[in-house]
């Protein structure tokens, strides 16, 4: 997983007043805090799930195009998103991959013993896993159906978003509700929701009597998902489609917005709260450290824009009930504490793409020249969530400094993995961690 952490690049230091020094570092406190709880805010959706935190990836990884016929890209993205994240809004990689979690509690669990089921149960069982085998047919359009709805549902909670930000509240065209509905009639019908839901049922509450049966057919659907190291994951949209131009929302942030937090969700605001923004800074050993780049922190009239795309992760192969199962115990120590304790305390969901970001601020129009010289110095630069190496090397300077906008700006233009939008794992395993 090396190769998946950034480190943020070394500097050159400005030599200032202490007293400079702390008021720019109350500024930048501020600034990412509200920086991250619009953008979480927007990640959510509308969801006001308070089981999700949204963690700030720093520095952001950039995205080399990806293709799913390649067995190289697939399992890039496999190891990428098999991380899990420690209880933190500033994403950091927990020490325990999600395959090694889940695969362990499938091989190592003491379940209690089975209660025999009746002749029509059984025949209830066989039926339901037949059902929602995982390659099968059925499996196949349910899943079509709710990528579908979840499509239709991030498009309008978006546009929410954009009423909200202009001052119109939660109003959105009826046509996007009217999506969200066929969306949902689709998936009912043609996806057939409740009959795969209602199998699924079937399946953990006949499981309960023979525990024995379940995790067979658990472990047996696991190990046909695993890929190396890893098991396979989906997404939506599938990789192919990351860097392609639909599903792109417009985002803004302007730190003389001094409104903004009032904008926060509950969860969102807590997280923001927290956040430790000392490791924000553009400097290897952490703390301010004023340099012509991470000044901008400081500045209030910097703006950033940027367009966001949220990629929703599948694991058709995983039974989330598992984590919730009281069926069953181990001596392998906590899976959760449901308070950020634990082997798992957190997994991925869902991640934040961002493109074509770009930062406007007085204090470009002053020091652009050795931002640039700072940026090109290092492959590993970056401000914030944001890899400032993601479109500029040495090699690339020429481009950069010709691009045909105002001296006071800086972009970047290609794709990068800023955010990772986490679910909190439940008390696991249930029977024994109170």
């Amino acid at each position: 997983m090396k190769r998946l952490k950034y480190l943020a690049s070394a500097l050159a230091l400005v030599a200032c007043a202490p007293m400079a020094m702390a008021q720019a570092a109350d500024k930048s406190d501020a600034m990412w805090k509200n920086f991250y709880g619009k953008l979480a805010s927007i990640v959510r959706g509308g969801n006001q799930n308070a089981k999700m935190m949204v963690c700030l990836n720093v520095p952001g990884i950039p995205l080399r195009p990806l293709k799913s016929t390649m067995p190289a890209d697939v399992n890039y993205v496999n190891e990428l998103l098999d991380q899990t994240a420690a209880y933190n809004p500033a994403f950091t990689p927990g020490k325990f991959s999600f395959s090694k979690v889940y695969g362990d509690i499938l091989r190592l669990h003491v379940s209690d013993k089975p209660i025999p089921l009746e002749r029509e149960e059984q025949a209830e069982f066989d039926k339901a896993i037949e059902l929602t085998k995982p390659k099968g047919n059925a499996i196949k359009k349910y899943n079509q159906y709710r990528d579908e709805y979840d499509d239709a549902l991030t498009e309008r909670e978006a546009e929410r978003w954009e009423n909200l930000e202009k001052g119109k509240g939660l109003t959105n065209k009826k046509s996007l509700d009217s999506a969200v509905n066929d969306a949902m009639d689709n998936w009912l019908g043609d996806g057939q929701k409740n009959i795969i839901d209602a199998a699924r049922s079937n399946i953990v509450k006949y499981s309960n009597n023979d525990p024995g049966s379940w995790w067979k057919t658990l472990a047996n659907n696991y190990s046909n998902s695993i890929q190396g190291n890893f098991h396979n994951v989906s997404t939506f949209p599938p990789m192919d489609q990351w860097a392609s131009d639909d599903g792109w929302l417009k985002f803004t942030y302007k730190a003389s917005d001094k409104k903004s937090s009032e904008k926060f969700n509950k969860m969102d605001a807590e997280a923001a709260a927290s956040l430790n923004v000392g490791k924000f800074s553009g400097s290897a050993s952490g703390g301010y450290k004023n340099s012509s780049l991470n000044a901008m922190s400081s500045d209030d009239s910097l703006e950033i824009t940027m367009e966001v795309k949220k990629v929703i992760v599948n694991r058709p192969e995983v039974d989330w009930s598992v984590f919730t199962n009281e069926k069953w115990q181990w001596s392998n120590g906590v899976v959760s504490d449901e308070k950020g304790g634990g082997m798992l305390p957190l997994y991925t969901d869902a991640f934040v793409i961002v493109r074509k970001v770009k930062f406007k601020a007085k204090s470009i129009e002053k020091a652009k020249a050795e931002m640039m010289k700072e940026i090109n110095a290092n492959v590993k630069a970056s401000f914030g969530p944001f890899s400032m190496s993601a479109s500029f090397n040495k090699k690339d300077e020429e481009k950069a400094s010709s691009e045909k906008e105002d001296k006071g700006a800086i972009s970047i233009p290609d794709p990068q993995i800023i955010a990772f939008a986490c679910s909190i794992v439940p008390r696991c395993p249930a029977k024994t961690v109170k």
